[in-house]
């Protein structure tokens, strides 16, 4: 069962071996990458949202979000899906936070597709 296999892991009969230690390191280096990623996305979040922000406001009104979007190459269709989905309180302007979520959960499935295409080759 899971919860004999999870005793059998955190068993200190098995001395904390190469195997462990190397799975311990192996952790610590993913969530400390995760966060890099994640500051770095951030960043890169808030100058995108500060270049879009032509009027700066403070707020990307959804005319900034067409122009930055169709900037980048997008469709006007998509980017209508994209403001209803980084203006999350629904009132028709998407300040820096929702932005800065909208742009990590983008590139968090981006990233999450790409591994998942790696691995699949």
């Amino acid at each position: 069962s899971c919860s004999a296999q999870s005793r059998r892991v955190a068993n200190p009969a098995w001395g904390g071996g190469p195997g462990i230690q190397l799975l311990s390191k192996v952790s610590r280096t993913a969530e400390s990458r995760r966060r890099t990623m994640a500051s770095e996305d951030d960043a890169r979040a808030r100058h995108i949202f500060q270049t879009w922000d032509t009027n700066g406001d403070g707020a990307l009104d959804f005319q900034e979000v067409l122009c930055g979007c169709l900037q980048a190459g997008m469709a006007s269709d998509e980017t209508s899906e994209l403001f209803a989905h980084l203006d999350v309180n629904g009132d028709g302007q998407v300040d820096v936070d929702e932005f800065e979520r909208g742009y990590r959960a983008f590139s968090s499935a981006a990233a999450s597709s790409a591994a998942q295409h790696e691995c699949g080759k």
